[in-house]
């Protein structure tokens, strides 16, 4: 009885174990078969990891060329923008250093040789010697001074033979300047008298050109003139070619007035037309 259930039980472990092997073997023949694709698999994962890195790579790097590129024509083009911004910022610095020079009388300051000139056209230098002078005429007649680049400096008519006219200038003579003189008068022998000026600090202006700070100080000054039917212009300027301030003198019924207040600043030219006289007090 013992013997036949003790029989029985190893067959029962005996066919156990020979499940257990067959299993084995089968999972061992599945594993072989399937091992190929699995590692194909694998090496296509890894392939695809690998390529992406590589692409990733690739993509990083052209993104850094593509800046480094982007930032280095942009540089260029900041370079080519700025060189050409210094250029023309240096042309209109060179224009306007030409064009706008600056008011510098100083030597001709009671310069100048007696000279009179019946009319016609004349180069200081050859026919009057350069300096600043005293304009005058006993007849009616008319001066028009252009500098070297045929700019008008100075233009008005002087008359000493009447009473209400403007009998005297005070100009600016300049080398290579010119004095064009007109005879209004239509009189024989008529002339216009060019006297050497020398300057003294003034407070009355009459018709010319004057210095601020030669012959009165800077400063801020109320400028008066008589009643009058005419009228005149006041003009100060700080380079040759241009105004920094104008002003109508005269007759309110040509819109001109007969006081104005202003500024006077170091080295300025200040120049009287067709007013026979304004008076400076400064404030």
């Amino acid at each position: 009885m013992f013997t036949l259930k003790y029989i029985k039980d190893m067959e029962r472990r005996v066919r156990v174990k020979v499940k257990f092997i067959g299993l084995l073997f089968l999972s061992s023949i599945i594993l072989t078969a399937c091992s190929t694709p699995f590692d194909d698999l694998a090496d296509q994962i890894n392939a695809w990891i690998a390529g992406e890195e590589v692409d990733n790579k690739e993509t990083e790097n052209e993104d850094t060329e593509g800046t480094e590129s982007t930032e280095e024509d942009s540089t260029t083009e900041e370079t080519e923008t700025t060189e050409d911004t210094t250029e023309t910022t240096n042309q209109v610095d060179t224009s306007t250093s030409e064009s706008t020079s600056k008011v510098d009388y100083s030597d001709l300051y009671d310069q100048g040789e007696e000279t009179s000139l019946d009319s016609g056209t004349y180069t200081v230098g050859e026919d009057i010697e350069a300096g600043r002078y005293e304009v005058t005429s006993d007849d009616y007649m008319g001066i028009t001074i252009r500098n070297a680049d045929d700019l008008s400096t100075y233009t008005d008519s002087v008359n000493g033979g009447s009473e209400d006219s403007v009998d005297k200038h005070i100009v600016f003579l300049d080398d290579d300047y010119t004095v064009e003189v007109s005879d209004y008068s239509s009189s024989s022998g008529a002339v216009v008298d060019f006297a050497p000026y020398e300057s003294t600090e003034v407070t009355e202006l009459t018709p010319g050109q004057w210095i601020v700070g030669e012959d009165f100080p800077a400063g801020v000054y109320d400028i008066e003139i008589d009643p009058t039917d005419s009228y005149g212009d006041l003009v100060i300027s700080r380079q040759l070619d241009s105004n920094r301030a104008r002003f109508l003198l005269g007759s309110v019924d040509y819109g001109g007035v007969l006081e104005v207040t202003t500024n006077l600043e170091e080295g300025e030219l200040v120049t009287l037309n067709y007013i026979k006289s304004a008076r400076l007090t400064k404030r």
